[in-house]
């Protein structure tokens, strides 16, 4: 199934969408709907989707990066910018998006111990 997604909402869409360092954002926002389990934005659930955006990027990093490289992590301004975005991504409820970040964190833990575990051990 694709990922759809309405921005008509958003307050002054037309106009920040001819900020490149928004549209980023709203793309990137649209994404992370399916792996927040969360399908909107709204007044009500912005500082959800805010506090699971911050839990996903303490585990995966950031999920934008600067022109520089350099780590751009979500703020709540820039999500409660975007209420009124609209996804069809499936709503979790907030466990299952907390067991599925348990499970993403352990997983990058055992491969870092993976590619580490063959490097001198101190004596």
């Amino acid at each position: 199934m694709s990922l759809d997604w309405n921005g008509k909402a958003i307050a002054n869409i037309d106009a920040l969408l001819k900020d490149d360092v928004f549209a980023l954002l709203l793309e990137t926002a649209v994404f992370l709907c399916m792996s927040l389990g969360m399908s909107s934005i709204t007044k009500k659930n912005y500082k959800e989707w805010f506090r699971r955006v911050w839990v996903w990027e303490a585990v995966q990093g950031a999920a934008r990066k600067t022109g520089g490289g350099e780590d751009m992590f979500f703020t709540e301004a820039e999500v409660y910018s975007l209420v009124g975005l609209k996804t069809n991504a499936e709503h979790w409820a907030r466990n299952k998006f907390t067991t599925n970040m348990k499970g993403t964190a352990l997983r990058n833990a055992i491969k870092h111990r993976e590619r580490t575990r063959d490097e001198k051990q101190p004596q």
